[in-house]
């Protein structure tokens, strides 16, 4: 059995690749593909964070499962894609403040413990996409202040990512136990992210036959409604009402129109220095592990930047207005009911915690499950 493991990382057209896959894995099984996903997801991100924060038993059973699956379908080769899998110790430890100080550590026994739970059933080739490092930096800093409340500015967020940043340290620690590995630079397959995954790692041809390989998933914020989602972030709030904020932010985006204006975070000074930084490593990455090099920012595109000029008083009171309106719409105000009795079921009466999949059913549907 060969074991396709996508390891992302995020911000290289994950969400649209699972998607894809996901809808087509019929077709996929046709030609001798298992295309792996866990519950009602898109993805096994759920599988990474388990690796990471509750390495236990139950992840070597769920790939003996999905094994026997592949098995019984005839197939020969499971794809686990879970962009989660890339610096998990930055997203599952240090992002939820559980310090950092054995960073590598962490990290390098995380990949280990996968590496064992995999087994000697399969053999595995990692797949890895690299996005170049301050396009990587404002996407996921975008995506955190849109779904994870982060508040902190950009300048402050790129000191407090840097391990993320080091893609030739992660690697290392990869290519030690994963030795067969693919390392793409995102913009060899940034046009369309499914064709390229399905004819240059998966083989398959005939591409024509599948749905969804043009699918744009994550809705970008414009900038206004970045600073007002990071302002909201700031208050002290619930973990329910930070979670019914995100989606109302996000019906926000879905409203509103975006100019473009302003998606470069970095200033050009603090951009080239952030590349300064990489370069030494970057180049390593391309000479051990075989990426193509990233393109070099051109100066026109740093010439041509300007400075966000902050949010009004006008426009942050516009879109508090609008903000208001959503939530107090029924869907959301019926969902943040049942989140809360969730919440007080888990907390307190766990014998009724067979009630919490019903009620799931029972909601609103404002967003697609990635």
């Amino acid at each position: 059995m060969q074991l396709i493991l996508h390891i992302g990382t995020h911000k290289t057209g994950t969400s649209a690749l699972q998607a894809c896959l996901s809808r087509n894995e019929r077709l996929l099984a046709h030609k001798g593909i298992h295309y792996v996903r866990m519950g009602p997801y898109k993805n096994c991100n759920v599988l990474a964070k388990m690796v990471a924060k509750t390495p236990g038993v139950e992840i070597k059973a769920f790939i003996d499962r999905q094994i026997e699956k592949a098995n019984k379908l005839g197939a020969n080769t499971l794809v686990i894609s879970a962009e989660a899998f890339y610096a998990m110790t930055f997203f599952f430890h240090k992002f939820n403040n559980r310090g950092d100080s054995d960073y590598w550590d962490r990290e390098s026994a995380s990949v280990e413990f996968l590496h064992r739970a995999l087994g000697p059933h399969t053999t595995t080739r990692l797949i890895v996409f690299f996005r170049r490092q301050d396009r990587f930096l404002e996407s996921i800093y975008q995506q955190l202040v849109q779904s994870r409340g982060l508040a902190m500015s950009i300048d402050k967020f790129r000191l407090f990512a840097h391990e993320a940043l080091d893609y030739y340290r992660h690697m290392q620690i990869w290519g030690a136990l994963f030795p067969n590995y693919k390392v793409y630079a995102y913009d060899e397959a940034s046009e369309n992210i499914c064709d390229f995954f399905l004819s240059m790692v998966l083989s398959v041809t005939g591409n024509e036959e599948f749905e969804g390989l043009d699918s744009r998933l994550n809705i970008r914020f414009s900038r206004d409604l970045l600073e007002y989602k990071r302002l909201l972030n700031s208050l002290d709030a619930s973990d329910v009402d930070r979670y019914m904020s995100n989606l109302a932010c996000l019906e926000l985006a879905r409203t509103l129109s975006d100019d473009g204006r302003y998606q470069d975070y970095l200033a050009p000074d603090d951009r080239t220095t952030l590349l300064d930084e990489v370069e030494a490593n970057n180049a390593l990455l391309s000479d051990v592990f075989g990426m193509k090099p990233f393109p070099v920012p051109s100066d026109d595109s740093l010439s041509a930047w300007s400075p966000y000029p902050g949010l009004s008083e006008e426009r942050a009171r516009e879109l508090a207005e609008r903000d208001a309106r959503i939530r107090s719409g029924a869907g959301y105000r019926i969902e943040r009911l049942a989140l809360t009795a969730r919440q007080h079921i888990q907390q307190h009466l766990p014998q009724l915690a067979w009630m919490i999949p019903l009620g799931r059913s029972l909601l609103p549907k404002h967003r697609n499950l990635q």
